[in-house]
């Protein structure tokens, strides 16, 4: 044994300046990366979709439209529509935006597989498609009312079998919903619209319909016209022109929804298959309306109207009504006259359709495309100046977001402020300093509204915040970095972007003018040109107007006398890149610790630690999660010790300091767990561990553990003893219980890195 230790000395001594660089940021762990053991490890199966093998993310194609039993849950009076209470009628029912400028693909029937979305409605012709784009059906006479939940009871019958006109064939391209919601709110979520199916039943004077699928609660329309007579000769088969009502009382209709689809509205008027004939038609749309606070993340909007062959007929604001109520509740401020139709709706559905085109080149594993979000493990260390961070898993497509905030030393915000606006209060009207704008405000959103900025009751004239995200009571974030990726409108080109901030204790410096005084930072574009993201400019603002950005990294740039003399010399100090190829880790259901710690995939950083305001001594805490694209609604891929498989929902509203544990996870940064894996001993070897020193003590520690136990057969995933570092081929995954050459090629690379001063 001695002759072996005495050669390894001498390789060790003789090839410890040939190193590996720092690692490479790239999205994965590579050889020579050196991250060591996970810092974190997910215990959480994710709410926000399980990236799988296959097309679209889905390993069946299409999927299982059949299988999805809540959506939207309407209950009509007979009468108002003028159905007989027997024999079959026709429904035609789609999905579009907020104004009904343009539909999706999302119709029942279906229209043919990879078909995309469909423009101006008025322009759209159905005779033109393949099979029937309606529903004939004879209402099931039900033996109890149902309760207009958005859950289909079993009163409406069996599962439909495929095929049926009455399962979608098409996927979505409104979106994927995959966040498990219930009540959804916001607008611009991606939460996701589809129609999966349709049900229909009779009980006694009211017809029930139930649209399995998600109606996503930025203002997109459920749209559903009736043939209530299956009549082709009277209602309309093609929809008229001029059907204004006198009362918009409907605040985001304005004028009555139907008007885009009829004739003037950008083309001759919807068309129907032949043999439907239009005679009523319903229209549903989910809202979030904030900054009012009663109406804040939970109405439901309804229009209806009759179709008369002639035109002329008489239309409603129906009213509003709160998400999750039993029974859809009762119509709010509608137009008087208006018929007593229930609505409810339950966003819980990630089943269904594919979000994606059926047997498209985008398929899974995809270095660029992910369809769901997840959170695996954590890897980081500090290393010359700056921080590494490799959070694996995947961001998906749609543009949800990976927030990292970082608490680097005294001060920081534990709660977010919010906008900057002015308050009035008891001793006069007072400045409230928020923080900056990134990514349209939404940084903003999720800090402290207006409702949430109050008076001390005990100091009058000091502002006190009653919401937004509040962390720990040990963290307090001093800095913000926001990554994202998609594609837009399907054109399959993968785009990154990212933004960042730095988080004053009293929120951002302004001027006389309030004018912000610190920048907002955003970088980003096509990957290919953005891999990795390194805020590299050009642009500064100057600060004359109320929110400066730049493409530079915004902490030391702020600092700056302006205009800045050096801008290069700003390039580079964050860097980004993601890699969404991973397949593996948490699922949908499960989290498997072997199959979590096995991802070497996801968003790799590499962070300035004075532009992220690091002291030099203070511990680095990284807390981070998973949101919806505008930030607003987080998910349950949480950092820390968040137990529970329940997404938090409103990101604002979320108290981390109500749930056990930590939501952070600490970067070690020297001392006794050693500054990088080389540091093995103290000068002497004298049993006290790591010193955050390399040096010749520390080969020597390795040689002679290494000598005493060549081979250390052990259990994986263990060290056997400490010069056990690695495990072959140096992935990442840590110490495996062996002894190779792999642990002296990842000594001798982590030996030659150096420790930071």
């Amino acid at each position: 044994m001695r002759c072996i230790a005495t050669s390894l000395a001498l390789v060790i001594v003789g090839v410890a300046g040939t190193a590996i660089a720092a690692p490479t940021i790239d999205g994965k762990i590579s050889p020579g990366d050196d991250y060591g053991s996970p810092l974190w490890l997910n215990t959480v199966p994710t709410g926000f979709g399980d990236n799988v093998a296959g097309s679209g993310g889905g390993a069946t194609g299409l999927g299982a439209p059949n299988a999805v039993n809540t959506g939207v849950e309407i209950r009509i009076p007979i009468a108002a529509i003028g159905y007989s209470g027997s024999g079959p009628i026709k429904i035609c029912a789609f999905i579009a935006d907020g104004g009904n400028g343009s539909v999706s693909n999302q119709w029942l029937g279906g229209l043919p597989l990879n078909t995309g979305n469909q423009g101006s409605p008025a322009s759209i012709d159905l005779t033109t498609f393949t099979g029937t784009q309606h529903v004939e059906i004879t209402p099931a006479v039900l033996a109890s009312a149902p309760v207009v939940d958005g859950v289909r009871d079993a009163v409406y019958g069996g599962t439909i079998t495929s095929p049926s006109p009455r399962l979608q064939t098409n996927y979505t391209g409104y979106g994927k919903s995959n966040h498990n919601q219930v009540v959804r709110g916001g607008p611009g979520t991606q939460d996701g619209s589809e129609l999966d199916n349709i049900y229909v039943g009779i009980n006694g004077t009211d017809l029930y319909i139930h649209f399995g699928g998600n109606l996503e609660a930025n203002g997109n329309r459920l749209n559903v016209f009736i043939d209530s007579d299956n009549n082709a000769a009277t209602g309309q088969n093609q929809v008229l022109g001029g059907s204004l009502r006198a009362a918009a009382v409907d605040p985001l209709a304005g004028a009555f929804p139907l008007n885009n689809c009829g004739a003037g509205g950008g083309g001759p008027g919807l068309k129907f298959d032949a043999g439907f004939g239009a005679d009523y038609f319903i229209s549903v749309n989910g809202s979030d309306i904030d900054p009012d606070p009663v109406l804040e993340n939970n109405t439901i909007f309804t229009d209806a109207g009759d179709l008369p062959t002639a035109g002329g007929g008489a239309f409603f604001f129906v009213g509003t009504t709160a998400y999750g109520v039993a029974g859809g509740g009762a119509p709010l401020a509608g137009d008087p006259g208006a018929p007593d139709i229930r609505v409810s709706i339950n966003n819980s559905n990630v089943n269904g359709v594919a979000g994606d085109l059926v047997g498209s080149t985008t398929v899974a594993p995809n270095v660029d495309f992910a369809y769901g979000s997840e959170l695996n493990g954590l890897y980081g260390k500090v290393e010359n100046g700056r921080l590494y961070l490799l959070a694996t898993g995947n961001i998906e497509r749609n543009y949800n977001a990976l927030i990292l905030f970082f608490d680097v030393g005294p001060g920081g915000q534990n709660r977010l402020r919010g906008d900057s606006r002015n308050v009035v209060t008891s001793a006069g009207t007072v400045r409230w300093r928020g923080n900056v704008d990134i990514d349209f405000n939404n940084l903003n959103q999720m800090g402290a509204n207006q409702a949430g900025i109050v008076e001390d009751t005990n100091a009058p004239g000091t502002l006190i915040m009653t919401n937004g995200l509040k962390f720990d009571s040990d963290f307090a974030a001093d800095y913000i970095l926001r990554v994202a990726n998609g594609d837009n409108n399907n054109d399959r080109v993968a785009r990154n972007f990212a933004n960042a901030a730095f988080l004053r204790t009293g929120g951002r410096s302004e001027d006389f003018n309030n004018n912000s005084l610190d920048f907002g930072a955003f970088d980003g574009g096509i990957k290919a040109s953005f891999n990795p993201i390194v805020f590299g400019g050009p642009r500064i603002d100057d600060f004359s107007t109320p929110n400066s950005q730049t493409n530079y990294a915004p902490r030391l740039l702020s600092a700056e006398p302006q205009p800045v003399a050096d801008p290069a010399s700003f390039s580079g100090l964050l860097r980004v890149s993601i890699d969404n190829s991973n397949v593996g880790g948490v699922t949908g259901t499960t989290a498997d610790p072997v199959a979590v710690a096995a991802v070497t995939t996801g968003v790799e950083y590499s962070l300035d630690l004075n532009e992220l305001g690091w002291d030099g001594t203070s511990p680095i805490k990284v807390a981070g999660f998973i949101t919806s694209g505008n930030w607003q609604f987080m998910s349950n891929q949480v950092l820390g010790d968040t137990a529970g498989t329940a997404n938090l929902g409103t990101t604002r509203n979320v108290d981390f300091s109500t749930i056990a544990g930590n939501q952070y996870v600490i970067v070690p940064v020297g001392g006794p767990a050693g500054c990088n894996r080389a540091d093995i001993t103290d000068i002497g070897d004298t049993g006290a561990g790591p010193d955050n020193q390399l040096t010749v003590d520390d080969i020597i520690a390795f040689v002679n553990t290494f000598g005493d136990e060549i081979g250390c057969p052990g259990t994986p995933g263990v060290a056997c003893n400490r010069a056990d570092i690695t495990d072959i081929g140096d992935t990442g995954a840590g110490a495996d219980g062996q002894l190779t050459v792999d642990d002296i090629i990842a000594f001798v690379n982590a030996f030659g890195d150096g420790c930071p001063v």
